[in-house]
């Protein structure tokens, strides 16, 4: 007997609960019972909600299994592909959709169209007659793409500008503590559920983990969002705060912002602040990791993620802690021998960064740096952008995705960084988080705190623990050069020192 192949696909996931796919099941069945000479194989390419218009089929899904088992000879000549149409082979235009059909022919495969019971096959190459009404279904079929895609195109960006401009709704579709009213016309807020989300930013302020979140909401027997007790997730409250639903803004996905869209302000309800979401999320990308479970505050690296090494780079860690002891900042490569740098004592750097700088750094922020700044930042996030869209096009093209989709996604928590600083900057300076001075730098909460404002105003230290000196690179763009770690300078002696300052940097 012939072995026959069956390929099916249909574009739309919305397909599924139709009547597309038992259609082509139903042809492929009355076909084999009336050639009975033939058999069905028990492998079935099936490309169900993948298009084919811009060839993604033939890139990504069942259809690229089929034609890479055909050039490596798993599916030998004779066989018999099954296909309601040509156009469920492609809807590309019709250059290469021809070339589709003839990489198939040419390796032996015949093809039949259940629709019409059209035979193509090697000699269908250079039959005339086939090889045009071959092109006319092709091009019949690209061209009612493009106006599908078109018309689609068009309507969301009809409902984009409603929305943009009015406020219209675009889709019911909407984060789960909304719902859309009877008219259809506006968001409604569920209390209990934004009391929830309330109550998780709390707890994220108060610095718990988001195991720790879980933990409290599950024992609490909070109900999550689909009405379940004990089902909280890390993932799920992670999620949670990094949406900017919450103030009201409607994101479009990666995809659709690598096409120049662009988010909608105030398109949903806002439920919480701008400043407690922000604030969250200067503690969400904060590189910090997981808070230490020692009792020591001491433990706590003031400057982590913050102080580098001259010699190798690597961040420096502390040494040495021993009860109300300090210890020592040293390179981690020294240990390992790779690094010959020696440690330095750690309290009175401390002194001169901590207490003298960073709790006076409102002051060591001249008006005119500020705009350098933010156009820094913004420049950054321009930069960034431009990279994500490049990943986001290379996904369309690319055999293999995980890696590029794991780049983006570090590229984009990066971007939200850096839109968080440029959002902190533009809108409140660092001074108007608190009073510094009242931080109690002998508590694990006042440690934290410090060290989160420390991430937050300087860019980085770069330490020479040879001359006992460093280089601060403050947020703001100042760069003081050559600063002495041994003797103490007094906030007002580095503010003075600012008349001195050359293209943002003051040397010591």
């Amino acid at each position: 007997m012939k072995k026959a192949i069956a390929y099916m696909r249909f574009s739309s996931p919305g397909q599924m609960s139709g009547d597309s796919l038992n259609r082509q099941r139903r042809l492929i069945a009355e076909w084999l019972k009336v050639n009975s000479d033939y058999y069905l194989d028990t492998i079935t390419y099936e490309d169900l909600g993948l298009s084919a218009f811009k060839g993604k089929h033939a890139q990504s899904g069942a259809f690229s299994e089929f034609l890479d088992a055909i050039e490596h000879g798993y599916i030998l000549p004779g066989t018999t592909l099954l296909v309601e149409s040509l156009d469920r082979l492609s809807r590309e235009k019709v250059g290469e959709a021809i070339e589709r059909l003839k990489l198939i022919l040419n390796h032996g495969i015949d093809v039949i169209t259940l629709c019409d019971n059209t035979v193509y096959n090697i000699d269908s190459l250079n039959d005339p007659y086939s090889l045009i009404k071959a092109i006319l279904i092709a091009q019949r079929a690209n061209e009612e793409s493009e106006i599908k895609s078109s018309r689609v195109k068009l309507s969301w960006k009809k409902k984009r500008q409603d929305a943009l401009e009015s406020g219209t709704i675009m889709t019911a579709s909407c984060p789960r503590w909304l719902s859309l009213d009877d008219k259809r016309t506006a968001f409604i807020p569920d209390p209990d559920r934004v009391k929830t989300i309330e109550l998780i930013f709390k707890l994220r302020m108060e610095r718990r983990s988001l195991n720790a979140i879980a933990k409290y909401l599950n024992d609490h027997a909070v109900k999550n969002f689909s009405g379940k007790e004990s089902a909280w997730g890390p993932s799920v409250i992670e999620k949670l705060l990094a949406n900017k639903a919450l103030i009201g803004i409607c994101v479009p996905s990666y995809r659709a912002r690598g096409k120049g869209i662009s988010e909608i302000a105030g398109y949903y309800p806002r439920v919480i602040s701008d400043d407690l979401f922000y604030a969250v999320q200067e503690i969400r990308l904060a590189p910090f990791g997981i808070s230490n479970s020692s009792k020591n505050p001491m433990l706590i690296n003031l400057l982590r993620t913050v102080m580098k090494c001259e010699a190798c780079g690597n961040t420096m860690i502390v040494h040495a802690v021993s009860g109300s002891l300090h210890g020592y900042y040293v390179c981690p490569m020294r240990r390992l021998h790779r690094c010959g740098r020696p440690s330095i004592k750690r309290d009175l750097v401390d002194y001169n960064i901590i207490n003298e700088l960073l709790f006076n750094c409102s002051k060591i922020q001249p008006v005119e740096n500020k705009k350098d700044a933010n156009e820094t930042l913004e420049l950054k996030i321009i930069e960034l952008h431009m990279k994500i869209n490049n990943l986001i096009a290379a996904l369309s093209v690319a055999p293999e995705v995980t890696a590029i989709a794991e780049k983006i996604r570090v590229l984009d928590k990066e971007l939200r960084r850096a839109s968080v600083s440029l959002k902190t900057l533009k809108s409140k300076a660092v001074s108007s988080l608190g009073d510094f001075h009242a931080i109690d730098l002998t508590s694990k909460n006042g440690r934290e705190l410090c060290r989160t404002l420390a991430y937050k105003t300087f860019e980085k230290i770069i330490i020479n623990t040879d001359n006992k000196t460093c280089d601060i690179y403050f947020m703001n763009g100042i760069v003081f050069k050559h600063y002495p770690l041994m003797k103490v300078i007094s906030a007002q002696q580095a503010i003075s020192a600012l008349k001195y300052m050359v293209d943002g940097e003051v040397y010591f």
